[in-house]
């Protein structure tokens, strides 16, 4: 079974044809305010 999955990215969002969310990625060196959707990796933040 083969699942093709159309998406539109672009410099704002992503899209699909169910929902649109931003893009973006930003390192920081410390603890951000909230770690919701926070990725930490070899001591930095990526939000």
């Amino acid at each position: 079974m083969r699942i093709i999955i159309g998406i539109d990215h672009g410099y704002y969002a992503i899209k699909t044809a169910h929902a649109c969310f931003p893009t973006g990625l930003v390192a920081y060196e410390y603890e951000p305010y909230t770690l919701q959707n926070v990725l930490q990796y070899a001591g930095k933040y990526y939000v």
